[in-house]
């Protein structure tokens, strides 16, 4: 943000002030008029990612219960990034709730979940594993 301010400042100068209320009012022109909003309803595609990041929190809750017994992996720790980056970028997946988009956060939470790199704390059970494959066949 520094860089940006930095920078918008030194091409600016003066006009700083007026560029940012222009920026303002048209982003509340915009979403007065509901452009780059879609709303969120439920579907095969909507079901499947949810369920891919319910079993996943499950599972890394249950991970944080054996913390103390056992080192975590890098499969483990790749799993904990990807749910994190699914929980921040959905927030603008919903507000923009196209199929496409709502897609975006779930991608390394996939990738991770098919890869399948050894994990000691976040292991899915066998069914859930099973459930998590046909929840990303749904999805593709």
């Amino acid at each position: 943000m520094a860089v940006w301010a930095g920078g918008v400042w030194l091409v600016l100068g003066a006009d700083l002030p007026r560029y940012l209320a222009s920026v303002v009012s048209v982003a509340r022109a915009a979403t007065a008029q509901g452009l780059g909003q879609f709303a969120f309803y439920w579907s095969a595609h909507s079901v499947a990612l949810f369920f891919l990041l319910a079993a996943v929190l499950a599972a890394l809750g249950a991970g944080l219960r054996q913390l103390g017994r056992g080192r975590a992996t890098a499969g483990d720790l790749m799993l904990v990034g990807a749910a994190v980056f699914a929980l921040v970028t959905l927030k603008v997946a919903l507000q923009r709730a196209d199929y496409l988009h709502l897609a975006v956060p779930f991608v390394p939470l996939i990738l991770i979940l098919l890869i399948d790199p050894p994990r000691r704390l976040t292991r899915l059970p066998g069914i859930v594993r099973t459930l998590t494959v046909a929840a990303i066949a749904v999805a593709a």
